[in-house]
């Protein structure tokens, strides 16, 4: 069990407010959210384990890993109960931290979860995506291809680089990047989760995100405590509509 602290920022004051960043970012992700967020509330942002400038451990990279990662980081900031806010897999990341420590979670907002009803499914659609993805996780040539990407030109971090950029992406250790998505994503778990959701939780579903999402999710019967809302946006609601996602938090937080 990996119990690393991680890589944290925080900005602003008042009740607090966690973010998890999404596969191949880092809390960078977050970086007008923040802006929005931290004019009423302590925003504290996370570099998932082996992500950002979070260690870079020997880890099997499971939910385990990251959940207990992120409660030892946010255990020695000395927070007693938060609202968890999660985008794409750090949504799911979000969802099982609340399965595990219900007591600490106020509220829970999950922007953009892979939401898929099994892992058999993950692997097709993910596999079928594109051919960036066939190339840099499913090739047999993928070590190749992340070793020619390491030539193209990257942002420094610094605040002029967007939300969603190659230094971010290749900041990730090759261990976190194959086994977060091996053991999280393509585990395909969402909905087993989500049904055991114990405190009130707006999932925030994209329009123009995977329709596999879309179709998945709508029609399903979810918790008492679980909202769904569409949005007009892709899969980075976040990014894409800053103010829009601070505003669902908000109105979550009421």
């Amino acid at each position: 069990m990996v119990t690393k602290q991680l890589f944290y920022t925080v900005e602003g004051s008042g009740e607090p407010i966690v973010l998890l960043h999404g596969y191949l970012a880092s809390s960078h992700y977050f970086k007008k959210l923040r802006q929005h967020l931290s004019e009423t509330h302590m925003v504290i942002s996370i570099d998932l384990l082996g992500f950002g400038r979070s260690p870079k451990v020997r880890s099997n990279y499971t939910y385990d890993d990251h959940i207990q990662a992120v409660h030892a980081t946010l255990q020695s900031i000395g927070i007693k109960g938060f609202a968890l806010v999660g985008h794409s897999l750090g949504a799911l990341i979000a969802l099982r931290y609340s399965l595990a420590y219900p007591s600490l979670v106020g509220k829970l907002v999950l922007f953009n979860p892979p939401m898929y009803v099994d892992a058999g499914q993950a692997l097709a659609t993910l596999k079928a995506t594109g051919l960036h993805y066939r190339i840099m996780l499913h090739s047999r040539y993928r070590d190749v291809a992340w070793a020619a990407s390491k030539m193209f030109p990257r942002f420094p971090f610094n605040k002029k680089r967007p939300a969603i950029n190659l230094t971010d992406m290749l900041r990730v250790s090759p261990l976190a990047r194959r086994l977060t998505y091996q053991h999280v994503i393509l585990a395909g778990e969402f909905f087993g989760d989500i049904v055991r959701a114990q405190v009130p939780t707006l999932l925030v579903v994209g329009a123009r995100d995977r329709p596999e999402y879309n179709a998945n999710v709508f029609g399903r019967q979810l918790p008492p405590q679980v909202s769904a809302v569409t949005v007009s946006t892709g899969h980075h609601t976040p990014s894409q509509r800053p103010e829009l996602a601070a505003w669902l938090v908000r109105l979550t937080l009421r």
